[in-house]
């Protein structure tokens, strides 16, 4: 079993006037079965999260806002029924909540415990758990199933992301470049603004790659469209974050 736990949370800011809005969330567990035989009814109870370390004293409180497994939404509760996983196949199931205040996640702990259908606890069948922490939920493929985009590498400075987990229990590497000093120029036309990213090295760099520039146009503008300047039988991710 694959945890990951969103490190960025987007909330309102306490120490400021202005109410900032809440921006949803995601918890996430990608179950793998590596075993021969079919895993049955397998369902999963989270707890709700916790602060435990609270530095400011500052009141937080969560909500949940919705449940998925695979690509189906459930009932929104922190129980999700997965079901039957065959073997050698993966389920994923996704906790959706909001925070009341901004912050950072951290020191993020998972505890299991499997109980068979007869309440005995000793013959557990899992046989890890890892945790990850989450950069961004994404969709690399058309099969519209979340994949995890991670930073598995601690290191000093901005956190970038250096792993990606797919919907069928794949792990890759993930090239990440900090374009950050980079100035983009947008281009006016028709009244549809273009920015392009400078490709450059990234063209003869194998496998997954991670972009981070400063964006050069205020929130007014809504990303409708990202076009790679090759066709690809994969999918863009582009979003925004506020740091």
């Amino acid at each position: 079993m694959d945890y990951f736990y969103q490190r960025d949370i987007e909330g309102d800011d306490p120490f400021t006037e202005q109410i900032e809005p809440a921006v949803p969330f995601v918890l996430g567990v990608l179950i793998n079965n590596v075993g021969q035989g079919v895993a049955q009814n397998l369902g999963i109870l989270s707890g709700q999260p916790q602060i435990v370390n609270n530095e400011k004293a500052l009141l937080v409180t969560f909500k949940l806002l919705g449940t998925s497994v695979q690509n189906s939404t459930v009932l929104p509760t922190f129980e999700a029924l997965v079901g039957d996983i065959p073997a050698n196949k993966t389920r994923t199931v996704v906790f959706e909540l909001v925070s009341s205040l901004q912050g950072t996640m951290s020191n993020f702990n998972v505890t299991y415990k499997y109980i068979t259908p007869l309440g005995d606890q000793r013959l557990s069948q899992v046989d890890s758990v890892v945790i990850h922490e989450l950069t961004r939920l994404v969709h690399v493929d058309q099969d519209n199933i979340p994949d995890w985009l991670t930073n598995d590498i601690p290191e000093i400075g901005i956190p970038l992301p250096d792993h990606l987990y797919t919907s069928d229990g794949a792990r890759y590497t993930v090239t990440p470049y900090n374009f950050a000093n980079t100035t983009l120029h947008p281009v006016y036309s028709a009244g549809t603004t273009t920015v392009n990213v400078p490709a450059g090295k990234l063209r003869s760099t194998p496998g997954w790659v991670y972009l981070m520039f400063i964006d050069p146009l205020d929130t007014s503008y809504v990303i409708s469209t990202a076009t790679p300047t090759s066709p690809s039988p994969f999918r863009l991710n582009v979003w925004r974050t506020s740091s």
